[in-house]
């Protein structure tokens, strides 16, 4: 067996380091807190499915990133609250409140530190 030796490591940071399902959740509530809307877990499904469904259309380019954002918004609160909001102040809000969203995957600090120690590690995200 032979010993590698690594000279950089490159981490994707969203559910590698940090857990974006936990940060996706905080900011969908404080979203549907200013709405004065009741975040129950038959509502986190209906969206989490909605939304499911506009990124497998922009994956297909049936919509674009711009529609996608509009969209899951407006749309979702249109057909599961009969309420006309705005789609884009919407969406801007919550990647406002998903920006704040900082929980790490377990092991996750102490693997950094290490690596950046040694000066080996690179973290990317889009």
């Amino acid at each position: 067996m032979t010993d590698k030796k690594y000279q950089t490591f490159i981490f994707d940071l969203d559910d590698t380091l940090l857990d974006f399902k936990s940060a996706e959740q905080q900011a969908l509530q404080l979203l549907f807190s200013d709405l004065k809307l009741k975040l129950d877990e038959p509502a986190k499904q209906a969206f989490s499915n909605f939304n499911q469904s506009l990124w497998k259309k922009l994956e297909k380019k049936q919509i674009t990133r711009e529609q996608l954002f509009e969209e899951r918004f407006h749309t979702f609160f249109k057909n599961y609250y009969q309420l006309e909001i705005n789609g884009n102040s919407c969406s801007d809000q919550y990647l406002s409140y998903l920006a704040y969203g900082h929980e790490e995957v377990d092991g996750a600090i102490e693997l950094l530190t290490e690596l950046f120690s040694a000066k080996k590690a690179v973290i990317f995200s889009n």
